[in-house]
């Protein structure tokens, strides 16, 4: 039998679970980079993007989108994130996504949006640091 004894992905999931009980499901799906760049071209289209790095995209530009959250009015949020994201990235892409749903849409990249992620992200840190310690002692 495999066990994990140290999973970042189920850390992540667990403080957003303590922190937003109320929380309605959301999948998180790992998706492949060519299904992400077809969701950014789409998402170019509707021009939705100009929020990337503040910046405006220009038409030929290449888009990578690390994560993307889709609000659909019938159905709870999914969180996509790309394949292509770094293992050591994907949780602070987690953060990010479910950042957007706890503040909002309308809240975009704003100051909520900020708060609420670092808040995600610093309560990570500490239950991180906790398992690890808790871990290194064991072993």
């Amino acid at each position: 039998m495999l066990t994990v004894n140290f999973n970042p992905m189920q850390i992540i999931i667990d403080v957003c679970n303590q922190m937003f009980p109320d929380l309605s499901a959301i999948d998180i799906s790992m998706i492949s980079s060519d299904e992400m760049a077809e969701i950014a071209k789409l998402e170019r289209e509707k021009e939705k993007v100009d929020f990337i790095n503040n910046n405006e995209v220009k038409e030929d530009e290449e888009i990578f989108f690390a994560g993307v959250t889709m609000f659909d009015d019938d159905k709870n949020p999914a969180i996509l994130i790309n394949g292509a994201v770094p293992l050591e990235h994907v949780v602070e892409v987690v953060a990010h996504e479910v950042a957007h749903v706890v503040a909002g849409v309308e809240a975009e990249h704003g100051k909520e949006f900020e708060k609420v992620f670092n808040d995600i992200f610093q309560a990570y840190c500490i239950a991180h640091e906790r398992i690890k310690k808790d871990l290194t002692e064991v072993i």
